[in-house]
């Protein structure tokens, strides 16, 4: 594994720019002749200006995302001539993907406190800018929310706002925006922009191109294979000739491997038909549906399984919509795209609909044709229910725990119970599907680049003989060529019968090959649909709180103008169409202009209602854009903590008292007792033991075969007995005790914000001199333990589930459980690795470690309500005693 190497190469005298020269950067222990992550790079960097840096995955864009915030690279630093200019020798913040691994507070407030303070930040001044920080990203309302009670977006934002607030010179951003949905782009985007106009650069490493169709005048390079392929203008990026290999021209965008944003890409498909040699083909260009479309030609070769989900809160139809129902059933051979706001929920419709996660009033399950009930038991029904689908998480690669491709097919496809011949098949399918043939099985997937190893779990996803493919995000980190290749294989599995739910952020790539469409709004309900009926009705974009894409925009102005709807979904049909009319096509935009736009004067002026509903953005090459105004989200109800406002030293001051009362009470008596003090703690506490009921249980079953070994194998009671009855009840009755001292030990710490418990021990421990660095040292240890560990333990149910959904065994039986921990556990610890990587990233970002102690935003102090705490807690200890001298 590649060793993170923090260099400082010489620097020069460049002023106040950002220079580097010549950086090359090589895996460690490299063979001679292996390709660099970044081979001689030169790049400059001016204070306040915008950097855009895109490729395709491993092109290098956060190996050099890195070298910009000054954090170090991950590999070999050679030949490079340094000058971080105005960024200073601190490292600039850097946000990534994920926001779990870079949040270090419980709340959003709480984490925009915890980096001011490391900042060395003055106290007094920290709270107000934590609030305004909090204004900017827009978490007013959600500043004192637990992490568990919001979006994947909002997360993000406290991520982005705890970076930002305070405002360093330099702000590099990692693919922050790549898992959110256009509202929360919107919010990251704006508060970027804001630190811009007060004098910071921006680098926006995305591989999200459409994010640059709104800054045409800005900045953007790309890399492809580590090496500098482009720099200049988004414009020309985007709308420029370039020389191929093959001696065409085409933009430089393409060239890179990426996608063209879609308003691109209608340009260029109108300019190459209005040549004499297009034109000649206009007229005869059949009137083909999209993507293969059409049910008369299909051979189903997958059963024939509906998807049938009971209890979700569905809108009323109306308006051409598909009717809504008690139940939403969901039909084989077709494509069912969901689309919605992050939060909103999709995810979990698909984690419902695999049997992977329990909602109370939700039902889900698959039904034959004709089937109109389960008939099946428990258990056949869930084997049932696992064999008609296969499941695509989020980042599916993250699963993969086999050195070979093949490996991983073969794990996939064992269920089935396929024969020879036929699983050589399935194999074949899966990697054709992703544009693989069979020299791909004996690749190393560890050896991968990252859209490799997506495309590998994809392929698994798709090599299975299951009737349905249950997807999530499957295009996030793949390339341009990556996501043709998947939308072409999805057509195809359509024609054989599978069904498909997709779960998608990027409806310019889905729209043109769904049959259905679930909008999720953030306020839970589910409104169900054809792109036919979508396209007469904008408005529901408003109502899921969504943005319309351009696709849809544009394919909703040639509906209007009498373009067939099954031919409205792709570039080449509109163009076409355009240039076939005489329509012409803005190589930036299609609204705007009445004489340059796609629709006629009568048709913009219809299509208004539309404009205002969705809150376009503002005028070409504005520099803010607007947030569409998302429906608001229900009132998030969260237990109060009834420990948080206590001082953590009495809290943990209390609780070794009352482990030392337990485990020094006798009989069983005292061990009743101990159970009632136990019950009521956790009841008036409101400790969270669910979320750690994995532990107790295994614990407790622990405690079951230490009691029933020790009475197979004691000594009380009569020579000869085969049950020694006193062993084993002493037995029991330690491990019962050490059980409640564990269920109150392990559930206090999430019931303490680890900021509060971080102040507590600073002002125990000394500040200064070398027993100061040493204390800060262990202050920060213990509170990342804190906050990780409730983290860790659900990584390990959501590793342990999607196991069961890519193994197809939910049977507790030892060897199916053991079976179970090897395909969880090896993923399970390469994402621990992942996260150390990025809580390392994100702590030296964030300055934390640079200074012997942080400043403080306020004080713990002592107040009655703490000492009432001792005073009743030494009370129960006293009775503990007492029962146990009586004894």
């Amino acid at each position: 594994m590649a060793e993170t190497v923090d260099s400082r190469p010489e620097r020069s005298s460049a002023g106040s720019q950002f220079i580097i020269k010549g950086m090359s950067v090589f895996r460690e222990e490299a063979a001679a002749d292996a390709p660099a992550l970044l081979d001689r790079v030169d790049l400059t960097l001016s204070p306040g200006e915008w950097l855009y840096v895109v490729g395709t995955n491993g092109s290098g864009k956060s190996t050099i995302g890195r070298g910009i915030a000054g954090l170090g690279v991950q590999g070999e630093l050679r030949a490079a001539l340094w000058d971080r200019g105005f960024a200073g020798d601190d490292p600039a913040p850097y946000v990534m993907q994920q926001p779990d691994a870079q949040l270090f507070g419980t709340t959003p407030r709480e984490e925009i406190v915890f980096a001011l303070e490391w900042l060395g930040t003055k106290g007094s001044d920290i709270l107000r800018l934590a609030d305004e920080a909090l204004g900017e990203a827009g978490l007013n309302e959600a500043a004192d929310l637990p992490w568990s009670a919001l979006s994947g977006g909002q997360r993000q934002l406290a991520a982005v706002a705890a970076a930002a607030a305070g405002h360093a010179p330099l702000l590099v951003l990692d693919e922050a925006t790549s898992m959110l949905d256009a509202h929360s782009q919107s919010l990251v985007r704006r508060l970027a922009l804001k630190r811009q106009r007060e004098g910071a650069s921006i680098v926006w490493i995305t591989q999200r191109i459409e994010e640059l169709a709104s800054d045409p005048k800005r900045r953007v390079i790309a890399l492809a294979a580590g090496r500098l392929l482009y720099d200049g203008s988004v414009h020309e990026f985007l709308h420029g000739h370039a020389q191929a290999e093959e001696g065409q021209s085409a933009p430089p965008c393409l060239l890179a491997g990426l996608r063209l944003p879609y308003i691109a890409e209608l340009a260029r498909e109108s300019a190459l038909l209005r040549n004499a040699a297009g034109r000649a083909r206009i007229d005869e260009a059949p009137d083909v549906q999209t993507l293969g479309r059409g049910d008369s030609n299909r051979s189903a070769s997958y059963s024939s399984s509906a998807l049938r989900i009971e209890g979700l809160r569905l809108r009323g139809g109306g308006g051409g919509a598909l009717p809504a129902a008690d139940a939403l059933t969901l039909e084989p051979g077709r494509v069912v795209v969901v689309l919605g706001p992050n939060g909103s929920g999709k995810t979990r419709l698909l984690e419902i609909a695999a049997g992977l996660r329990k909602v109370e009033d939700v039902r889900a399950e698959f039904l034959a044709a004709g089937q109109q009930q389960a008939a099946r038991s428990g258990r056949s029904a869930r084997r049932h229910r696992l064999l008609t689908y296969s499941y695509a998480s989020q980042a599916p690669e993250e699963q993969l725990f086999a050195r070979s491709v093949e490996a991983e097919l073969d794990y996939v496809l064992r269920p089935y119970k396929l024969k020879a011949a036929e699983r050589c098949a399935r194999l074949e399918h899966g990697l054709r599907s992703v544009g693989w043939g069979t020299s791909w099985l004996e690749r190393d997937p560890y050896a991968m680049s990252g859209g490799e190893r997506r495309r590998t779990a994809l392929a698994c996803a798709l090599a299975t003989p299951a009737s349905w493919l249950l997807l999530d995000e499957p295009t996030a980190g793949l390339d341009a060529l990556g996501c043709d290749r998947l939308a072409q294989s999805l057509a195809e599995e359509r024609l054989s019968g599978r069904g498909i739910l997709l779960v998608s952020h990027d409806p310019d790539w889905a729209l043109p090959f769904a049959d259905e469409l679930l909008l999720l709004g953030a306020d839970g309900e589910f409104r169900h649909c054809s792109r036919h009926a979508l396209l007469a009705h904008p408005e529901w974009w408003t109502e899921a709180g969504l943005r319309a894409p351009e696709s849809y925009k544009a394919a909703r102005e040639a509906w209007l103008l009498g373009l067939a709807e099954e031919r409205v979904w792709t570039t080449k049909d509109i163009a076409a169409f355009s240039v076939s009319h005489g329509h012409r096509v803005n190589g930036h935009r299609l609204h705007g202009h009445r004489s340059n736009g796609l629709l006629g004067d009568d048709a913009l002026a219809s299509d208004a209602r539309m404009e205002q509903d969705l809150n376009r953005l503002n005028a070409e090459g504005a520099e803010v854009q607007a947030p569409i105004k998302a429906r608001k989200r229900p009132a998030v109800v969260v237990p109060r903590n009834r420990l948080s406002g206590f001082d953590p030293r009495a809290i943990w001051l209390g609780y070794v008292l009352l482990s030392l009362s337990m485990f020094a009470s006798r009989g069983w008596a005292g061990l009743a007792a101990s159970a009632v003090l136990t019950a009521a703690i956790a009841g008036l506490a409101r400790l969270p033991l669910r979320e750690y009921k994995g532990p107790l249980a295994s614990f407790a079953l622990f405690a079951v075969a230490s009691t029933a070994l020790s009475g197979l194998t004691g000594s009380s009671g009569e020579s000869g007995d085969w049950w020694h009855a006193a062993d084993s009840m002493a037995t029991f009755r330690s491990f019962a005790k050490t059980w409640l001292v564990l269920a109150i030990g392990i559930a206090l710490p999430a019931a303490i914000p680890p900021l509060r418990l971080r102040r507590a021990l600073m002002q125990l421990l000394p500040r200064k001199g070398g027993a100061g660095r040493r204390s800060q040292r262990l202050v920060l240890t213990v509170t990342l333990l804190l906050r990780f560990v409730p983290q860790l333990l659900a990584e390990w149910n959501r590793f342990a589930r999607i196991a069961v959904a890519r193994g197809k065994d939910a049977r507790r039986s030892p060897a199916a459980i053991i079976r179970r921990l090897g395909s969880a556990a090896v993923p399970f610890m390469l994402a621990l690795f992942r996260m150390g990587e990025t809580v390392t990233l994100a702590l030296e970002s964030r300055g934390i470690g640079r200074r012997d102690a942080p400043s403080e935003a306020e004080r713990l102090r002592w107040h009655a309500r703490d000492g009432l705490l001792i005073v009743l807690i030494a009370f129960a200890c006293t009775v503990l005693a007492l029962q146990g001298w009586l004894y």
